[in-house]
């Protein structure tokens, strides 16, 4: 397996890293550049290593420069626990709190995603995740970059397909409840929304998404089983991406309407996948077949960690579902959902992964030749072809998902959001 030294973020200061191998453009352990950052963005990328570009800060001898990565969907459930009469600045000090440890882990851009809970809690949440995108802290003017915003994943959803989301919080997204809708987008704070197409009237949701969409919100669908037919007109009237492909992902082998939602997503090129690639969500198999059919332009890796602090050990309790952090903590499991049910056999709560996982995981994948499930054999990539892959599906699939043009790759005029890293090992 290959294995990553800790990431150190770059600074925004002026920064010349020397004999560094650069991800998306070094083909092999010799082609290295002298990479000069300065005033927050990449000023210049340059082969020949003689170039006077003035002192090094950095020997970037044996390492990689990548983009820092970029998670949507990021959840927290240590603060939904206590959720509940919260306020707007006690959420702003956790959102911080949470953005400090995420950068500390190469996680340059950030998406907190909501659960399915009481409407007024969570107006105040996004309500705080707005206020820290505007103005960093108290003292200051600026806002945080790393704070993406908010993706409502909970609220629309299928109940039959809610996963760690408790059902007495769900809603249709139909034009009924399009105030509600507004209420949320008007927070500043929403930038990804997820609906669950057949839980409304035909002609209702896909108003409520092409509503949605005008707003400049990016519309996704999960959670949820919609015929490939309905699905396929969700996206011609704006949905963009389906949440996590092969998680609460309905399906259907039949003719009947075109066959089920997982059939459409792997079929349809307007819609990105993103996936969990924690290898406990989605066997790393499948993980495979799906990359291969997507392309992958078409995929974004997700950590859909739970505790955006890092799990903890033991059992808890969000919204009335109990759960545990497994022993070997590769998995955050379901002891007993609000029902009051327990689960006979491990059932997922959620992820327990990092981003650095995430692109481990990736990369390790699409450099090793395996068994598909779908496919009979997926030969391993090039070392270097598989990791600018598991860099664009982590960092530059992911910020084209947002319509980010100033980061998620390594070029001149982007972001000096960047990572050195040391790889290691084999797949």
């Amino acid at each position: 397996m290959s294995a990553l030294s800790a990431p150190v973020t770059v600074a925004k200061k002026t920064t010349i890293i020397e004999n560094v191998r650069v991800v998306g453009l070094s083909r092999s352990a010799t082609d290295v550049f002298v990479v000069h950052l300065g005033d927050g963005i990449i000023q210049s990328i340059i082969r020949d290593p003689s170039s006077p570009q003035g002192e090094p800060s950095f020997d970037g001898t044996g390492r990689w420069l990548c983009p820092g990565w970029i998670d949507v969907q990021l959840n927290d459930y240590e603060l939904f626990s206590e959720f509940s009469g919260k306020t707007v600045d006690q959420h702003c000090r956790r959102i911080r709190q949470v953005l400090r440890y995420q950068r500390s882990l190469g996680v340059t851009g950030l998406i907190l995603a909501t659960l399915a809970a009481p409407l007024e809690d969570i107006l105040l949440y996004l309500q705080g995740i707005a206020r820290v995108m505007e103005a960093e802290d108290p003292e200051s003017d600026e806002g945080d970059s790393t704070m993406l915003g908010a993706l409502v994943e909970g609220t629309f959803l299928n109940p039959e397909l809610c996963g760690c989301h408790n059902v007495a919080y769900t809603v249709p997204p139909s034009l009924a409840n399009w105030p509600l809708i507004q209420q949320l987008i008007d927070t500043r704070a929403v930038k990804l929304m997820n609906f669950a197409p057949e839980m409304a009237e035909e002609d209702d949701v896909l108003q409520v998404i092409e509503r949605v969409t005008a707003q400049g919100i990016v519309v996704a669908a999960g959670h949820a089983k919609p015929s490939a037919e309905l699905l396929r007109k969700a996206a011609v009237r704006g949905a963009r991406y389906w949440i996590h492909l092969g998680n609460a992902t309905g399906t259907s082998t039949k003719p009947f309407s075109d066959g089920g939602a997982l059939e459409e997503v792997l079929r349809n090129d307007d819609l990105i996948a993103t996936i969990i690639v924690d290898k406990q969500h989605v066997h790393p198999a499948l993980v495979r077949d799906f990359i291969e059919r997507k392309e992958i332009d078409r995929v974004v890796g997700i950590s859909d960690a739970g505790f955006a602090l890092g799990p903890p050990d033991g059992e808890w309790t969000v919204f009335g579902i109990r759960g545990k952090t497994a022993p070997d903590r590769s998995r955050l499991e379901i002891v007993k959902s609000h029902t009051g049910r327990g689960a006979s056999t491990p059932t997922l709560f959620g992820s327990s992964c990092e981003m650095r996982n995430v692109f481990e995981n990736t990369l390790n994948l699409l450099s090793a030749d395996m068994q598909g499930i779908y496919h009979r054999h997926h030969a391993a990539l090039r070392f270097e072809d598989a990791l600018a892959a598991a860099s664009a599906i982590c960092s530059g699939n992911p910020a084209k998902l947002l319509g980010l043009s100033d980061r998620g790759s390594i070029e001149v005029g982007r972001r000096s959001d960047c990572l050195l890293l040391d790889i290691s090992g084999s797949p």
